[in-house]
């Protein structure tokens, strides 16, 4: 299987996503840059079944059967998470202004990662 993604058109992101070990899923996720905000994320569950990065490219072109597109304003920030081993894993990302310390993020996204072994 490809490349699948998620763009989020009401920012809300699918719930859960299930992957198989060697998948990748781009979050493409709108944003409020220009007032200063960026989406960050953190990674809650065992190690080694995901890992999350910020990618500066565009997710390509959806090849899944049902790919759901988020897409919301501003600026839009992409994200890939790929599936390591088989686990469950929760990403929350985080809108808020990087300078602003200890202030409670504008708006959250939770993304509940399953990863099943093998193609």
């Amino acid at each position: 299987m490809g490349p699948v993604g998620t763009k989020d058109r009401c920012l809300e992101a699918l719930p859960e996503i299930t992957l198989r070990t060697g998948d990748a899923h781009h979050v493409v996720i709108g944003g409020l840059g220009s007032a200063g905000y960026a989406w960050g994320f953190e990674v809650k569950g065992p190690p080694g079944v995901i890992f999350v990065r910020a990618s500066l490219l565009p997710p390509p072109p959806a090849s899944a059967p049902h790919p759901a597109l988020l897409q919301t304003s501003s600026v839009e920030h992409t994200f890939v998470i790929e599936a390591l081993s088989p686990g469950r894993s929760e990403v929350r990302f985080m809108l808020r202004r990087p300078w602003e310390k200890n202030v409670a993020p504008v708006r959250t996204l939770s993304v509940w990662v399953t990863v099943m072994s093998g193609h």
